[in-house]
């Protein structure tokens, strides 16, 4: 212990991570470290002797926690509920004990705020420089105060071994532990006399693929430098588990002195995310972005070795019906079988990825057109066996479009397109079969051009029309604001999907024109709905993709808000990480400029599709939405839930808020409001609403939205 003659107790306690407070048998604050101020929202002089009950959401907690330790002086853990500042409800879990200070009995409370652990670790990783401080300030401390300590050396150890981290220090020269505290057998699995009297054992217990980057870690670090290092350990009973140490080489002791954690469950939900962004959530099938990368990274090598491959794109034939008559939830059951017939079709010479709904795409590395021909008809013949789905039997067939490089397209999106041409050609010749991409072929191009002329008659007789679904916040049930949603009603056709006419007006350009309506529409609503209301209501737009692409978009928005009269702090733009992923430097410019202005920013349906986990904190984003691909699992078939958990954490930690689609039961508000998704959307609070059956009604409205 004679390291820790150098130490101020309470110094060394503001610089633990965990919250930590002393009381008196009172209740009574007489210690509380930065951490738990933090925790709480009040400064030192709030908290100072103020009675630890008035922070508790149940008074009697504090005498159930003295009445279950009192005579035992042994730990007792609990789950307790703080109270913050603001008045949130803080969940933690803590560890009390008795010990005396001064000859007078006191209370050592260590918490763990477990509400947010997610964003814990994203702080603790991401705060280098604090780490480093901390171990910098350790070590000085270790210089300064050597008489202060002497007499509480036993009352420094006691606390330092209720801590969850291992705090210790090592010979820099034998690489032998010459402390460690207690908390180095729960980690480790075994008794800490047996590190002290073992030199090699802690670094026997390192994997042995680590090992190598840690002994050089040891052999780099200068004296006076602080780091920080991952590794992993394997304890007797074989499991793995991830350490982060902070470690300072001290240089007039002649120590590595550092504090460890356990990161384990950090690296599980790291590694669950990383999975996500390139694997589908159902089936488990790569993605459009791990798709996307393994055709670029198959063009990158034919620049330098000269090879064949096919690009195969599968889509189930109606397979809506049995989505529409039998419910989503077995239509998902025949996605997964399909996806393990799939996967195990293509073997080893090919690549199966889910591309969206019931389509599915297919890399295959045989260079042969014939045995290409031959592998598709086996897939067909394969998916045309039954589907055993709760003892009933599903027939579905599928249409196949084959693309080959180089003779078809030379890039990712061209031979997804033609494969995707060759489908629809397949789809036309009778389904259940499958057709080579031909430059001669025309896909449909009567129906595009119906499309494209009832396009243009909408335009010219106005049939366009904005309707505008409520958006919930979840905490408090009033109105957040509204999200403007385009509707197409022809007088002869009835109601059109945008699924249909937005692809269309796409490719034509016409999707300009319905742009600038839906600018000017949405702006004048907001302009008019904040007149009548007493507080602030966000209305939200979503833009185009070849509407994002426009040369000055940014600023064409901010005048369209300006010529109508509406404040850009109420605006927010949604767009889909495939608007936003396909020039990721074009929307940081464009983006930033709105945001300057006030403008909010909404990434839509993230998840699904091209999510790039590795510029979601580069770009000037306020809100995620998760897809109701996402929810709904959560309650047909409860799964999902650690997905919708996570992208909120992930969202939180990055200061974003999340919306959720799809809200359609008093079921789905529960948890999502339970599990700190911000704002609600969905049939549950109300379908999409013309805006002048909303200004018309605003008294109505007022009294059912909290206006």
């Amino acid at each position: 212990m004679e390291i820790f003659s150098k130490l101020n107790i309470k110094e060394v306690l503001n610089y633990l991570p965990d919250p930590i407070i002393i009381v008196d048998s009172l209740g009574n604050i007489r210690f509380a470290n930065n951490p738990f101020s933090t925790l709480l929202g009040y400064n030192e002089d709030e908290l100072n002797n103020k009675n630890i009950t008035h922070y508790l959401l149940d008074n009697s907690i504090f005498e159930k926690c003295i009445t279950s330790i009192k005579g035992s002086n042994a730990s007792s853990d609990q789950t307790t509920i703080f109270v913050a500042k603001n008045g949130q409800h803080i969940y933690t879990t803590k560890n009390v004990r008795f010990l005396k200070i001064d000859d007078q009995e006191c209370i050592f409370v260590n918490i763990r705020n477990v509400s947010n652990i997610d964003k814990l670790n994203y702080e603790l990783h991401s705060s280098k420089k604090e780490l480093e401080a901390k171990s910098k300030e350790l070590s000085t401390l270790l210089d300064d105060h050597k008489k202060q300590i002497i007499a509480k050396q036993l009352q420094l150890d006691e606390i330092v071994n209720i801590i969850d981290e291992i705090i210790w220090y090592i010979d820099d020269q034998t690489m032998a532990i010459k402390y460690v505290s207690n908390a180095i057998e729960r980690i480790f699995g075994e008794n800490k006399n047996s590190f002290l009297n073992g030199s090699s054992l802690w670094m026997d217990m390192i994997h042995p693929e680590d090992q190598p980057k840690v002994q050089k870690f040891f052999h780099t670090i200068q004296p006076s430098h602080s780091a920080i290092i991952e590794f992993r350990m394997i304890k007797k009973d074989g499991s793995v588990r991830w350490l982060s140490s902070t470690i300072n080489h001290h240089k007039s002791l002649n120590f590595f002195i550092g504090v460890t954690r356990d990161i384990t469950h950090d690296k599980e939900v790291q590694e669950e995310m990383e999975f996500m962004a390139f694997h589908d959530v159902l089936t488990k099938l790569p993605n459009r972005s791990l798709l996307k990368n393994e055709i670029n990274a198959l063009l990158q090598k034919s620049s330098t070795i000269e090879q064949h491959f096919a690009v195969l794109f599968l889509d189930l034939d109606n397979f809506k019906y049995i989505n529409d008559s039998m419910g989503h939830d077995v239509g998902d059951e025949i996605l997964v079988e399909v996806a393990d017939k799939l996967r195990h079709s293509v073997g080893k010479n090919g690549i199966c990825t889910r591309f969206g709904g019931d389509e599915f795409v297919i890399i295959s590395k045989i260079q042969n057109k014939k045995d290409i021909a031959i592998k598709a008809q086996k897939i067909i013949d394969v998916l045309n066996e039954p589907f055993i789905v709760n003892d009933h039997e599903f027939f579905i067939s599928s249409s196949i479009g084959i693309s080959l490089y180089p003779e078809d397209a030379a890039s990712a999106t061209g031979l997804i397109k033609s494969a995707d041409t060759a489908m629809y050609e397949a789809k036309l010749a009778g389904k259940n079969r499958f057709s080579f991409f031909d430059k001669s072929m025309n896909t449909n191009i009567q129906e595009f051009l119906d499309m494209e002329t009832l396009i243009k008659d909408a335009l010219l007789h106005n049939y366009f029309e904005l309707y505008f679904q409520p958006l919930i916040d979840s905490s408090t049930s009033t109105l957040y604001g509204f999200e403007a949603l385009l509707r197409l009603i022809h007088p002869e056709h009835g109601f059109i999907s945008p699924d249909k006419f937005i692809p269309v007006a796409e490719a034509t350009g016409d999707i300009l024109k319905i742009s600038a309506f839906v600018m000017k529409s949405a702006c004048q609503f907001s302009s008019e709905i904040n007149a009548l209301s007493s507080h602030d209501i966000f209305v939200s737009v979503n833009i185009s993709a070849r509407q994002f692409k426009e040369k000055q978009f940014a600023r064409e928005f901010l005048k369209c808000a300006a010529d109508y009269g509406a404040n850009p702090r109420l605006l927010k733009v949604e767009m889909t990480e495939s608007v936003v992923m396909d020039n990721i430097t074009l929307a940081i410019k464009e983006l930033d400029i709105l945001r300057k202005a006030g403008v909010q920013v909404a990434l839509d349906d993230f998840g699904t599709g091209y999510s790039s986990f590795e510029y979601l904190a580069q770009l000037p984003i306020n809100t995620i939405k998760i897809d109701k691909s996402f929810i709904i699992p959560v309650f047909d078939k409860k799964s999902n839930e650690h997905i919708v958990v996570a992208i909120t954490s992930l969202a939180h930690a990055l200061n974003m808020d999340v919306i959720a689609e799809g809200v359609e039961t008093n079921e789905h508000v529960d948890y999502l409001r339970n599990n700190k998704v911000d704002i609600l959307q969905g049939f549950y609070y109300s379908k999409a609403i013309p805006a002048k059956q909303i200004i018309d009604n605003i008294g109505e409205y007022k009294k059912l939205f909290n206006l």
